[in-house]
């Protein structure tokens, strides 16, 4: 029996994908951060879904983190400061 055209039998070590836990590890953050992001359409569209779990291509996560300032160009995580600091109160 010939192959079906234009498909190819995609293997579990031919992509790299990451779920919300993994993105989470990858930019340290906590988990509900990252469902928070969804929530308010902060973050990229997973690439797919199964069974209701999002998942992404960590490369989506990356170019995304990159071109959202979570990640520097080397990969690493960017740590935001989550308040202001006003200098005139000390």
């Amino acid at each position: 029996m010939a192959a079906a055209r234009g498909r190819r039998k995609v293997k579990k070590d031919d992509v790299d994908l990451v779920d919300v836990a993994q993105v989470a590890e990858l930019l340290q953050v906590k988990a509900q951060t990252v469902h928070q992001w969804r929530s308010k359409g902060r973050i990229v569209e997973p690439d797919w879904t199964f069974g209701g779990v999002p998942v992404w291509l960590r490369d989506t996560i990356v170019d995304w983190a990159k071109e959202n300032g979570r990640m520097d160009e080397q990969g690493r995580p960017v740590k935001r400061v989550n308040h202001v600091v006003n200098p005139q109160r000390d």
